[in-house]
């Protein structure tokens, strides 16, 4: 009677072991599949209300102009972050530009300039960049041709 009791609970344990493993996999896969397109398309998400900052109106050459410097700005996504650089008109030597963040929903953009202690932030729209730098409040921009 004790060997026939083991025999039947093993065959309930395996039987309710492959239900939950069958059930178990759709579910799995799902959370995977959606991290893995949350992550992937965060840079591209539509936040409420708001005109969304796709990667492509931010990726690229840039042109800046601020109260006493013109010249070139670039931002890349590297898939898992942003970089950048800066050269001003005269300069031969580019700034790395660091700590880059982009708002997607609403387009606010933040970078620091490598070595130089300035802090840009300011807002995308269209083909334009509008905001100010600091130390002190300095008015910036940055357009593409």
């Amino acid at each position: 009677m004790m060997i026939r009791f083991q025999r039947d609970s093993k065959r309930t344990f395996r039987f309710i072991f492959s239900i939950l493993f069958i059930l178990a996999v759709p579910v799995i896969l799902s959370s995977l599949f959606s991290c893995r397109l949350s992550v992937e398309g965060e840079p591209y998400h539509q936040g409420p209300g708001s005109r969304p900052a796709h990667l492509s109106r931010l990726e690229g050459p840039w042109f800046f102009k601020t109260y006493n410097l013109t010249g070139r700005l670039e931002f890349y996504w590297t898939g898992n972050y942003w970089t950048g650089r800066m050269l001003p008109d005269g300069f031969n030597i580019w700034a790395e530009l660091t700590d880059i963040l982009l708002d997607p929903g609403t387009g606010r953009l933040q970078f620091s300039v490598s070595g130089a202690n300035q802090l840009y932030s300011g807002t995308l729209s269209g083909n334009r960049i509008v905001g100010t730098f600091a130390p002190g409040n300095y008015p910036w921009e940055a357009w593409r041709r």
